[in-house]
């Protein structure tokens, strides 16, 4: 027996095991390989990867991953299983459990993976079971997703265990299929000729982050495939490496088969981890921006009379994220296609948000022709769109302002991060919900999570905009200055960052700046009032709200 008083270590684990195997093998072993083959190769190494786990045990239809973090590993299983739920092909069976590990000849021993198979052999198809060791570490933004599942005995475990479990029934961030007549995309997976192993772990790692940030929005379908298909753009990634020196080179094909850019990425392999988060998803959100930049040419040539809804909508995203103006053409275009198609729960849905988003920032001037829509708007979302829609975050907002619940809100927001607990969309304004309640702390569990290649470029600056606003409320005035500074420097027409910035200068005594940032709000948002704020914003009467609009009075804004 191996010798495992030495070299434990706590470790996160993850169990995997096909469900029925045996008898698929037995009906078609030939298709049922084939089939394990591609879901490794497309979905499940490049997840892993994605989340730096290690396969320190392959049993051919089972696996033992090791992750560095709780966190880790159940993200890990949760989009390992929404990706295969709208899988025609195998179902697995996955447990994860934070326990003692210990490695030697090859093998992996210990109670935290004797207790993490124990769980995946309890668990439905589709399923995951975590242990309460990993549900307790779990952050606002996962938890939701389990339920209780109650105490059990497991085989040859002294002690019963409580389990949580998320079922195959919960719809998961990729499980709403694309929406037809949006653009389509093959990401084909990072090839690189380097043998050595960290290459080639980061070479699926990056694939992993790929699929994750461009699969974020329903207005692109992307998947990972080794095919060519003519009606897809086709981004094709190559890693290159010279001793330590890395480059990521990523060629962007349209439709027609034409070359539309080339991305060229540069790293140092000694700084592999924070390069391939960065790299994914600023790559990320350079081909998301290359692909709406072919869209809007295309859709340029043709006369308004010929563009479809869909095409409407994308032309609207080029100026969506933007400030002013920007907002009133993004509306136009999103009003188009709502009246092309009257039944696009999806246009409904992008324009209450932009719209709302309007309001919240004292922009209504911009979008008064689209004002008087705001509640026929919002009652389309709630009938045509599905409840796992982000839209119905705004949903929630709207309660807010209306009854100040924020009971039902909290509930309205468990619900859907339940089951949209990757959607960049659904986290931000999840986030920006709890900014509303004034409990800053349960906001940045949210906020944090959004980047740029999650999210695009805007959505990650709105989200720095928040941290620095979540700190404002808690007086934490010079952890406040950095993100709102950043934002700014991202987006010098972002009001409500220099409103923050005028609030957490008024208190910290800086007058010079706090008037400049007054002055800049004066020129996006004339003659506004500290009561004009108050009365728009939604915002609930807490002591960080109190706080902002107290440090709004140092910096000298009006009072009403």
């Amino acid at each position: 027996m191996p010798d495992l008083s030495v070299n434990l270590s706590l470790t996160a684990v993850l169990a995997a095991d096909v469900a029925g195997y045996t008898r698929l093998m037995n009906e078609d072993a030939e298709g049922t390989l084939r089939t394990l083959r591609r879901l490794r190769g497309e979905i499940m190494d490049p997840v892993i990867a994605a989340r730096r786990g290690r396969v320190v045990k392959n049993m051919g239809d089972g696996w033992i991953v090791t992750f560095r973090t709780v966190s880790d590993a159940v993200q890990c299983a949760m989009q390992l299983q929404d990706r295969l739920k709208n899988d025609d092909g195998l179902k697995i069976r996955i447990g994860v459990h934070l326990g003692d590990v210990a490695e030697t000849e090859g093998d992996v021993f210990g109670e935290g993976v004797n207790i993490a198979d124990r769980l995946q052999e309890i668990a439905e198809p589709g399923a995951v079971v975590v242990s309460d060791a990993v549900f307790g570490l779990l952050d606002g933004t996962l938890r939701p997703s389990f339920d209780d599942a109650g105490e059990r005995v497991l085989k040859n475990i002294a002690k019963p265990v409580r389990l949580w479990s998320r079922g195959g029934d919960v719809a998961g961030a990729y499980a709403a299929l694309a929406i037809p007549g949006f653009p389509r995309l093959i990401i084909q997976p990072v090839r690189t000729a380097d043998t050595r192993a960290e290459l080639t772990e980061l070479a699926s790692a990056l694939t992993g982050d790929l699929l994750f940030y461009l699969d974020s929005t329903r207005w692109l379908d992307a998947t990972i495939s080794q095919d060519n298909d003519p009606d897809r753009y086709i981004v094709a990634p190559v890693l290159r490496a010279r001793s330590d020196v890395l480059r990521l080179e990523a060629r962007l094909w349209g439709p027609d088969g034409r070359l539309l850019e080339v991305f060229k990425i540069g790293g140092n392999l000694a700084d592999a981890f924070d390069w391939q988060d960065r790299t994914g998803a600023d790559l990320s959100n350079r081909i998301m921006q290359g692909v709406i930049g072919a869209e809007i040419r295309k859709i340029e040539t043709l006369p308004d009379s010929l563009r479809t809804a869909e095409q409407w909508m994308v032309y609207g995203f080029a100026f969506a994220g933007q400030s002013g103006e920007a907002h009133r053409k993004t509306l136009d275009c999103f009003a188009e296609a709502i009246r092309l198609k009257p039944g696009f729960g999806y246009a409904y849905a992008y324009a209450l948000v932009i719209l709302m988003s309007a309001v919240s920032m004292g922009q209504s001037h911009f979008v008064q022709a689209h004002l008087d829509k705001m509640d026929h708007w919002a009652a389309q979302v709630d009938r045509l769109e599905p409840e796992q829609s982000p839209a119905r975050v705004m949903l929630a907002l709207g309660r807010l302002i209306r009854t100040g619940d924020r009971k039902a809100v909290r509930a309205d927001i468990r619900a859907l991060i339940r089951n949209l607990p990757f959607d960049p969309h659904t986290l931000f304004w999840s986030g920006w919900l709890f900014l509303y309640m004034g409990d800053p702390e349960t906001a940045l569990e949210y906020l944090p999570r959004i980047n740029v290649g999650f999210g695009g470029e805007a959505l990650a600056n709105a989200a720095r905009g928040g941290i620095g606003f979540a700190f404002l409320q808690m007086g934490q005035f010079e952890q406040a200055l950095p993100y709102l500074d950043e934002a700014l420097r991202q987006n010098p027409d972002y009001s409500a960052a220099w409103r923050h910035k005028a609030a957490a200068c008024g208190y910290l005594g800086r007058t010079e700046e706090a008037a400049a940032a007054l002055e800049a709000v004066s020129k996006l948002s004339p003659d506004e009032t500290i009561a004009q704020i108050r009365t728009r914003s939604g915002y609930l009467d807490t002591p960080g709200t109190r706080r902002y609009f107290e440090g709004l009075a140092k910096a000298g804004m009006a009072p009403g």
